[in-house]
């Protein structure tokens, strides 16, 4: 089992683990909530008209349409993964552009920031420094 490990490659024990962790408990919990509709549609067949089997029946017509909602976005989900996952080779040429990039436009901000702050800064300091020269000249 070891030896088995070190000659997968990184992208086969990725498949592996999305299976397991993603497509495996995705399924299970279909299957499940589908075992669980036709458990409620069996059983709401039971007894007379009564407000139960309404509900039960409301309660199912509202479900249903949205677990079949859901799936096209699990499928879109599926193919993004796929598609990112296949387009990952040239991510970090982009990603290092685009740092770069940022990194340009915050030190722009950050220079013209700069010199607003030193222009009140000095205009503070020369009305300090008319402040302290009149004080002097009214003692």
């Amino acid at each position: 089992m070891e030896s088995e490990k070190k000659l997968l490659s990184p992208e086969q024990i990725h498949q592996r683990q999305s299976w397991l962790q993603i497509w495996l408990p995705l399924i299970l919990v279909m299957l499940i909530a589908g075992g669980l509709l036709a458990l409620l549609l069996i059983t709401s067949g039971n007894g007379q008209g009564s407000l139960n089997q309404w509900s039960a029946i409301s309660l199912i017509v509202l479900i249903f349409p949205a677990l079949l909602l859901l799936l096209p976005i699990v499928v879109l989900l599926f193919f993004l993964i796929k598609w990112v996952s296949q387009g990952n080779h040239a991510l970090p040429k982009v990603g290092i552009a685009a740092r770069e990039k940022v990194s340009r436009v915050s030190q722009k901000i950050q220079n013209g920031a700069n010199q607003v702050i030193d222009f009140f800064l000095r205009i503070a300091s020369f009305l300090d420094t008319l402040k302290s020269l009149f004080s002097r000249k009214a003692e």
